[in-house]
């Protein structure tokens, strides 16, 4: 169920980059001061959707439902246009206003789910090549796609977006898309460089340095040494409390067998979980594995 809602977010997040923009261009003669605030109100609700989300206090089939039930509001607060107003824009603009809006709003939370799932490959998983037995923290990294998606079209959406940014390269949340479809697909080199040009972009976004760290690492044999690590530093610095930052420089201490700093890294994301969470239980795993290891004990 989660590997369909995921893949369903990645295809429908793509073709929304195409068709929002000639959707919007003809509804915004109709925008009114009532509607930008029922709209930002909306946003700033799926932002603490989302939060609440990637942080484990609802599960996916809750966050699925409060979504919908925030579109459906959306458009019910904010219908297409009637009346006299109606005339400052054409028909087509009036009937596809609303669904410009429902799609521009779902857009964010199907990128939301798509990087819970699937932009994070290695963030709660130890890289190690050492002897030592890597604490538990599982992977989520791509799992097989359902056949209802076919390969080849999924790879024709990457390439129109590849394209389209090729003629348009200023566009971060484009890159962005990019980065996490090519991660999905496991071509881990082609999303790192997709990260590169999204941070260069968007240089204070803090999610995306750990994102670019954490393909450039799966695109090095798996390792976090080097330029990843110093990535990770980076999205730290921008944001202390980055989850996916933390659980990534507590792998890299522990692939340096550096242990007492994977303890540290890890205690610091253990603070900003929910105590009842699978990720917390994950997490405090690790720390054990790792706490053992730096006394000289071996796991059994």
């Amino acid at each position: 169920m989660i590997t369909f809602l995921v893949l369903a977010a990645l295809l429908i997040g793509l073709a929304l980059l195409f068709l929002l923009p000639p959707l919007l261009q003809g509804a915004v003669a109709n925008d009114g001061g009532l509607d930008a605030v029922n709209i930002s109100i909306y946003k700033d609700r799926l932002a603490e959707l989302e939060n609440e989300f990637r942080e484990g206090q609802l599960r996916v089939e809750e966050y699925e439902q409060e979504r919908r039930e925030l579109e459906l509001r959306l458009l019910e607060d904010v219908p297409p246009a009637t009346g006299a107003g109606a005339t400052l824009a054409p028909p087509a603009a009036q009937g596809s206003r609303g669904l410009a809006l429902a799609a521009g709003l779902a857009l964010p939370a199907l990128a939301a789910l798509l990087y819970v799932q699937l932009g994070t490959p290695q963030a709660f998983s130890t890289i190690s090549t050492a002897s030592q037995t890597a604490p538990p923290i599982p992977s989520a990294s791509a799992s097989a796609q359902p056949e209802r998606f076919s390969q080849e079209g999924i790879e024709n959406m990457v390439k129109a977006l590849a394209a389209r940014l090729e003629k348009d390269p200023n566009d971060a949340q484009g890159w962005t898309m990019l980065g996490r479809s090519y991660t999905s697909m496991g071509r881990y080199a082609e999303a790192s460089n997709a990260y590169a040009k999204a941070t260069a972009l968007d240089s204070q976004n803090s999610a995306l340095w750990v994102d670019y760290a954490d393909t450039l690492a799966m695109a090095s044999g798996e390792r976090l040494a080097g330029k990843p690590v110093e990535l990770i530093n980076k999205a730290l610095a921008l944001d202390p409390n980055n989850h996916k930052a933390l659980a990534l420089a507590g792998s890299a201490a522990f692939e340096m067998e550096n242990y007492p700093q994977a303890v540290t890294y890890w205690k610091r994301l253990q603070q900003l979980l929910p105590a009842d969470s699978e990720m917390m239980r994950n997490v405090s795993a690790g720390i054990e594995q790792a706490q053992r290891l730096a006394s000289g004990n071996k796991a059994p």
